[in-house]
């Protein structure tokens, strides 16, 4: 593809990308929810009924967390909350089928790096699945101090990777956190939109059923582009649309 000639570097997200995202966000929402007096105070149908509508709202999970706690307690409840769940962020990252075989296929041909939202210890978890070595350059989040949205940590690894934002492609699966602020910076995009059935996971109890149910109305892998200025340059929803694009 012609869109394809000039770019030297591929850059991926991890989160329902290669692992999924959503036993961790099931942790931090089911903390949350018993520390509000779990069902005897909401149930769990409204309980993720209002994250939906945070979601419409562009309002991130830790804003929903915020409004949820007590004045004065969210960042003792945050700060607990994100070391109890790093500490065992291989279990509750799983990986997403398929998606990391496609990665070391594409690896063969390509350079590539990772840019993505993750704490440190994702480095170990893609080391385990033997992943972390098909990427040469590992942008992650909490080591640079940068996040997406935010242009600088784009920035950033084209940088590193010491290429013009027009030799880079960004995949992602987020249209607000991936492919927008790629493009802003001038880099080609590729949105991989993978369903909560395509990330592997399944939920175990009602709790986690209630939070399923709760994506089939907004889950924001599937979030399309709201205007023309947002359209990715390339789509994919599974691995073989990935290798039949790149590979």
């Amino acid at each position: 593809m012609s869109l394809l000639r000039e770019v030297k570097i591929i850059f991926f997200d991890v989160g329902n990308v290669f692992v999924s995202d959503d036993p961790s966000a099931l942790f931090i929402f089911r903390r949350l929810y018993d520390s509000m007096g779990g069902s005897g105070t909401i149930s769990k149908e409204e309980f993720f009924a209002r994250r939906v509508e945070y979601a419409k709202q562009k309002r991130g999970l830790w804003a929903f967390v915020r409004d949820h706690l007590p004045e004065g307690t969210f960042e003792a409840f945050q700060k607990g909350t994100r070391a109890d769940l790093y500490d065992q962020w291989g279990i509750y990252s799983p990986e997403i089928p398929e998606t990391p075989s496609a990665a070391r296929q594409l690896a063969t041909k390509w350079r590539m790096g990772i840019i993505a939202n993750q704490p440190a210890q994702i480095e170990g978890v893609l080391r385990d699945r033997n992943l972390w070595n098909s990427f040469g350059l590992h942008i992650i989040s909490q080591i640079v101090g940068c996040e997406k949205p935010g242009q600088r940590i784009f920035e950033l690894a084209l940088e590193q990777a010491g290429v013009a934002p027009e030799q880079a492609l960004m995949v992602g699966d987020r249209i607000d956190n991936d492919i927008i602020p790629a493009k802003r910076v001038g880099m080609k995009t590729l949105w991989l939109s993978l369903g909560y059935k395509d990330r592997g996971w399944r939920p175990a109890d009602e709790f986690e059923s209630a939070y399923v149910d709760s994506l089939a109305r907004h889950d924001l892998s599937l979030v399309p582009p709201e205007n023309p200025e947002c359209e990715p340059d390339f789509m994919a929803t599974s691995a073989r649309d990935l290798l039949k694009i790149l590979g």
